[in-house]
């Protein structure tokens, strides 16, 4: 099982459904500071059942969305990459 990804090179500007993206993952660690989820309107169940434990996003609005995902674990807070 990866317990990393390298998602970097995903040009997310016009996905517009997110859900189940990372459901049941074992990467204990999501870097998505190269996603702009602007687009965004369902991140439901998008990290349900992940082992992810510290999250980073590109900007606190992109933070706040992906935090509010539904069944999200209660670990994982993403927050700015500085």
């Amino acid at each position: 099982h990866a317990t990393s990804l390298n998602l970097s090179s995903f040009n997310t500007s016009k996905v517009t459904n997110m859900g189940y993206m990372f459901f049941n993952s074992p990467a204990t660690t999501l870097d998505l500071s190269s996603f702009d989820t602007s687009s965004v309107k369902d991140t439901d169940l998008m990290f349900s059942a992940s082992k992810a434990t510290i999250g980073y996003a590109r900007t606190q609005a992109d933070a706040d969305k992906l935090n509010s995902s539904s069944y999200k674990p209660a670990i994982l807070t993403f927050t700015v990459k500085s």
